[in-house]
């Protein structure tokens, strides 16, 4: 008070404070405080901490302490003389001490004496109590050895525990006395309840035997009456379970016993009433007696253990007497089941609510059937129970609802279908669901009174009613019992995805029922609970880059702003002129059209608008969203425009993923109708979701431009696989609902309808994907419109995602497809973009063994293919079985046969060899094969026809071709082919005798052709025409072969000569499309720098040795030798630089890098040596070019 600043500073108010003062200071306890208050206690608090760290260490004596250091004049003396911190430090280290031999548990007659010494009697009991029901289990083992030894034989009769119990009986007879007409004062109910518990502890822990007197007096305690409160109702309850535990109690008082219970029955209403609990001993007692009906007496022990907060041993003979009593006297079976309906609900029952409740009681009695027995209606009793449940879900409730379905569904024993319960109807369920459930149909409501608003623990309940229904009713089709079946159309109705959901968000509240939910979901219905949908996360960062300020968090959504767009603007604008000025109806009205009425329908004009507004449905909950639905998913065609952005398009996606989250099922089927294509002259019917069950396939049925547009294609895809899962469970539940009876005629088996079953599956799946790799095709539009192509690769990202997962899921389903086979072109993409697909590397054997060559074709591409992208051991040893398996096909197939299969699989054999180098080898001992066998055909054919590109022999070239080039040198590569092929070619058309120019220059455009494949060759038909006019001249061959032959070897070296001073040397230039070193400096009177120049040099030479030649020939054969001279002089040039190609490139290469690098084989393998070659063989390509041009001329 002298510390404190007073409020009051008036001079009256200090004089009174002084004269306070002076009053305290005179008393001996307040000078005390005082002294006391003055202590830090903080730091004091430390010290103890510490003090209990060193007495905890073993060997530390009394003395070590760092509250006192040391005692001198004794214990007594030394807290009167010290001051009041010490004093406090001196009863702290005792306090610390005694408590540490407390511990040890020693002397516990002295621990009993010392407590008898009080004057309080209640001190006893709680000291007892709390040493035989505390949590320390060594001191309870202390304690009740304590009595055991005791009580045996040859001890002293006046013991400390002899004393203890004349205390408790004492004080348990006072208690007893105070009873009048056998009435317990209330104010004495809780230490009767306590001296109770504690008696049965002694009985049940430490096995103390009563005495009679102790029995007498209990027996009168139990069974007084008393007040009707909680406490009442503990008392009486804890009296119960106390009979039963210590069945000593009623051996010589049984009438008595047997009479209190009779009056627990007939007063059970009164306490309830009086007590204001909502569980009672009343539950009790029927939960008792339904256990006793049941013969469930371990269940009993386990209510009376519970019920008393311990656990004590109870002896199942030792209960035969209070069962019969429970079940022949006092509560038959009928009087349970009658008693048990018309115990009221529990309100608002949650798993806070302690005790023994009614439905604990229902449960029992619907488990061991006596509702069904007695045909006692039990259907309405558990669905208000339901109503009137609030989280956290009470944890007998899913219990409750199992064993209710069983009663329904499983007769008794082997008794009729009379014998079960009745099932809650469609308009009971549809109550419940009042709150959230939005019928996709209009439907009237029935008979049944308006249910209060219910909660989600109620619906949930009744879903998990549903399901675990339908689960067991589909697992008991087979019995051909006629139970109730709910329809697919009601089921759909409910919203069973928004519901799980919400319990999964909720964990802690319905943790008890979410996985068996979860469960059954997957069971029945596997397309509610889809892969993405539990993956889905919905993020609002799109929405929330448009859905800024005011403006849209106040937009209020209803039916009129979300589908305006066609709204007539000038009746906003005549509105707010009939009220003002002209400028301001107009700025209102512009101001109104874009703030109150941004609908979707101004995706294409305004689309920030409906940016806005979209944003505005994603922060809306799905559940009030949902009444929107209908006209949100009518613009669903129009979000398909060109004109429409593609954020709107992504958030139109969002909302409906929301959407999905309520009535996925309604919303599949008005998404599909929206984008069914526009047919005037046969307009679509509406489909029902029958038919989309039926027929998963109708969700494609779509506009095409939804296969041009990403975002809302995932939303197609996502109806499509949830409907073909839906239909798969469709069948199924249709072959359970459905079972073989077994007077049917029909010879089919269970088996033999899953085979069905399977097959209609795989099919649908099946045509579904080759739907969607058909839309994956690149058409002449995506080449033509701008954006396409873009379009159509993101199209293709989706769509293989999609693969992906139902590869993963099925992947029989993989084998299916590409047994069936799809278009080639498509392999690049779905190998790329479908990484399962590298499980086709186990049944590409089976596939290549087929008998079909497309399909062997396919295989071999499709291998081919796999080997780039995953170059594992088993894909190089399917590869390698590829090649076996040409090889084979090579000596057995056809002529035309094996054109088609070399011809479609030669870009194969590169993959191949680029994927496993090893492989090499076999690629070439193939090709080589293939070579001989053409030439061996040729050879056998008869008369000689020239070959045709698309010919064997062309194919043996053109394979013989790419077998070279896969080896390491080059040169004698190209050097082989041309110059080998091309005399090969000149030869011949000199001994045919071609003297037309003509033919000889078309010849030699086809065989150039064959090589480069520049295409524009001439038919086998104009060929073999040219061919026939040069045959026509085959009789002057024998006058001209000596002399041509000998003109050929004279030329030969000639035109070498020449063809070096040509170029093709260190340093070149092109002239004319010729790449040359600089002038001919040969016989020619002028130098070369053009084409014409060139032309001319090469006439004159021609020429000129046409003179030198002629004087040995005959006219006849003049052209001959000039065709003849023109081919050689080609072969000659082309020789030169072929010859010339692999230095060429390697100079190019060092002046490139700048650097002397030596030549190896290991240059193939760089880049830049590989582009220098590519450079000199485009110029070796031009060179040849040029040559036929003037072979032509």
């Amino acid at each position: 008070m002298s510390l404190i600043s007073p409020i009051d500073t008036t001079k009256t108010c200090s004089e009174n404070r002084k004269d306070i003062l002076k009053v305290l200071s005179g008393i001996e306890m307040v000078n005390s405080i005082v002294a006391l208050l003055s202590i830090d206690f903080h730091a004091l608090e430390i010290e103890v901490k510490k003090e209990q760290q060193l007495r905890q260490k073993a060997g530390s004596a009394h003395s070590d302490g760092l509250l006192v250091q040391s005692v001198q004049n004794g214990l007594a003396m030394e807290f009167e003389r010290s001051d009041p911190t010490r004093r406090l430090r001196l009863v702290l280290s005792e306090i610390l001490f005694i408590s540490s031999q407390v511990e040890l548990c020693k002397m516990p007659a002295l621990a009993i004496n010392l407590s008898l010494e009080g004057n309080g009697i209640g001190d006893i009991v709680s000291f007892t109590s709390g040493l035989l029901l505390g949590t320390d289990q060594q001191i309870r083992n202390w304690f009740s050895s304590f009595i055991r030894n005791r009580q045996k034989r040859n001890r002293d009769v006046a013991s400390s525990l002899q004393s203890y119990r004349d205390e408790l009986l004492i004080y348990l007879n006072a208690i007893v006395n105070k009873c009048e007409d056998n009435k317990l004062p209330e104010g004495h109910v809780v230490q009767a309840s306590s001296l109770l518990r504690l008696y049965c502890a002694l009985r049940g822990i430490a096995g103390i035997k009563l005495q009679e007197d102790e029995i007498s007096s209990l027996v009168n305690l139990v069974t007084s009456h008393p007040p009707p409160s909680a406490t009442g109702v503990r008392f009486v309850s804890l009296g119960l379970c106390m009979l039963i535990a210590c069945p000593s109690l009623t051996g010589n008082h049984e009438a008595t016993c047997i009479q209190w219970v009779k009056w627990l029955a007939g007063e059970e209403a009164y306490l309830e009433s009086g007590s204001g609990v909502t569980s009672s001993f009343g539950e009790m007692l029927l939960l008792m007696a339904i256990h006793f009906h049941s013969n469930q007496l371990s269940a009993i022990c386990e209510l009376v253990c519970s019920t008393l907060g311990m656990k004590v041993p109870i002896r199942h003979n030792t209960m035969t007497r209070m069962k019969h009593v429970f079940t022949q006297e006092i509560f038959t079976e009928q009087v349970v089941t009658s008693h048990a309906v018309k115990v009221p609900v529990t309100p608002n029952l949650n798993a806070n609510v302690p005790g023994f409740l009614p439905v604990h009681c229902i449960h029992q009695l619907l488990k061991s059937r006596l509702f069904t027995k007695y045909k006692v209606p039990i259907k309405d009793w558990i669905y208000r129970q339901i109503c009137v449940s609030v989280p956290p879900l009470h944890p007998v409730l899913p219990a409750l609802v199992e064993v209710y379905v069983n009663s329904i569904l499983h007769p008794a024993g082997k008794g009729p279908q009379e014998n079960t319960n009745q099932p809650m109807s469609e308009d009971e369920i549809r109550a419940i669901f009042s709150t959230l459930l939005i019928s996709c149909s209009s439907r009237e409501g029935g008979k049944l009174a308006k249910v209060e608003k219910s909660s989600l623990t109620s619906q949930l309940l009744m879903l998990y009613y549903l399901l675990h229904y339908e689960d067991v009713r589909l697992s008991t089709s087979a019995t051909n019992r006629k139970v109730k079946a709910y329809s697919q159309e009601f089921l759909a109705e409910l919203p069973i995805k928004y519901l799980l959901q919400q319990a999964q968000r909720d964990q802690a509240s319905y943790g008890g029922i979410f996985s068996s939910l979860l469960r059954l979901l997957a069971t029945h219905f596997p397309h509610l609970c889809l892969v993405d949908d539990w993956m889905e996360r919905q993020s609002h960062s799109i929405g929330m880059l448009y859905n800024v300020g005011n403006r849209s968090k106040n937009l209020e959504l209803t039916a009129e702003n979300i589908s305006h767009g066609e709204k007539n603007h000038f009746d906003v604008y005549w509105y707010y002129f009939r009220r003002r000025s002209l400028i301001f109806s107009l700025l209102m009205s512009l101001t109104i059209i874009r703030l109150l009425f941004p609908g979707l329908g101004l995706m294409t004009s305004r689309p920030s608008h409906t940016g806005r507004l979209l944003g505005s449905m994603l922060e809306t909950p799905p559940a009030k969203l949902w009444k929107f639905a209908p006209i949100i998913i009518k613009h669903f065609r129009q979000a398909l425009e060109p004109t429409v952005p593609r954020y709107i398009q992504e958030l139109y996606k969002q909302v409906w993923l929301r959407l999905n989250s309520v009535l996925p099922r309604c919303l599949w089927v008005m998404t599909t109708n929206a984008l069914l294509p526009d047919n005037p002259t046969l307009p679509a019917p509406e489909l029902t979701q029958e038919n989309v069950i039926l027929d998963p396939l109708q969700v494609l049925r779509c506009d095409p431009r939804i296969f041009r547009c990403a975002p809302l294609l995932s939303v197609v895809l996502r109806v499509l696989q949830s409907c073909l899962a839906a239909s798969q469970s469709q069948l199924s539940r249709h072959l359970l609902d459905n079972p073989i009876q077994e007077k049917s005629i029909a010879n089919c088996t269970d088996s033999d309808r899953e085979e069905l079953r399977s097959a209609l599956v795989s099919a649908q799946e099946s045509l579904a994907v080759q739907i969607l790799l058909e839309a994956c095709l690149e058409s002449s539009e995506d080449q033509e419109k701008r954006g396409n192509k873009w379009a159509l690769r993101e199209v293709r990202s989706v769509v293989c995602s999609y693969f992906h997962q139902l590869f993963i899921a099925e992947p029989s389903l993989a084998k299916l497809i590409h047994f069936q086979g799809y278009m080639r072109d498509l392999l690049p993409v779905t190998i790329a973009g479908v990484p399962s697909l590298h499980i086709c590397l186990d049944f590409i054997p089976e596939l290549l063994s087929q008998p079909v060559l497309e399909k062997q074709i396919f295989a071999v591409d499709l291998v081919s293919r796999l080997a780039l992208q995953y170059s594992l051991p088993k894909a190089m040893s399917v590869t390698r079985l590829a090649i076996n398996t040409l090889s084979t096909l090579l000596a057995v197939l056809p002529r035309a046969a094996r054109i088609e299969l070399f011809s479609s699989t030669l870009d194969c054999f590169v993959r191949i060899c680029e994927a496993f180098p090893p492989l090499i080898d076999d690629v070439l001992s193939l090709l080589l094969q293939l070579g001989r066998v053409c030439k061996s055909e040729d050879s056998l054919a008869g008369s000689w026809s020239w070959p045709n590109p698309t010919s064997d022999t062309m194919l043996g070239i053109q394979l013989y071709t790419m077998a070279l080039l896969i080896e390491t040198n080059l040169l004698d590569a190209v050097v082989s082919i041309n110059f080998s092929c091309l005399t090969y070619l000149s030869f011949l058309t000199m001994i045919t005798n071609a003297a037309n120019r003509t033919n000889v220059s078309l010849l030699m455009k086809a065989v150039h052709d064959g090589f480069y494949d520049y295409g524009g060759t001439l038919s086998k038909k104009e060929i073999d025409k040219r061919i026939a006019e040069s045959n026509e001249r085959r009789k002057f061959v024998t006058l001209s072969i000596t002399g041509v032959i000998s003109i050929c070897i004279g030329s030969f070296f000639i035109s070498a000569v020449i063809d070096t001073m040509l170029g093709y040397e260190e340093k070149e230039i092109l002239i004319e499309g010729i790449y040359q070193h600089g002038n001919v400096k040969a016989w020619f009177p002028f130098n070369a720098t053009s084409q014409f120049s060139l032309e001319t040099a090469v006439t004159l030479y021609m020429l000129h040795n046409v003179f030198t030649t002629g004087t040995t020939l005959m006219a006849l054969n003049l052209f001959n030798i000039l065709g003849a001279l023109t081919i050689i002089l080609q072969l000659n040039i082309l020789k030169t630089a072929i010859s010339s190609l692999e230095s060429r490139a390697y100079d190019m290469y060092r002046k490139r890098v700048k650097r002397k690098i030596p030549f190896s084989l290991a240059l193939h393998k760089d880049s830049d040596y590989v582009s220098c070659m590519n450079y000199c063989l485009a110029q070796t390509v031009q060179h040849h070019q040029v040559l036929i041009k003037y072979g032509e001329k």
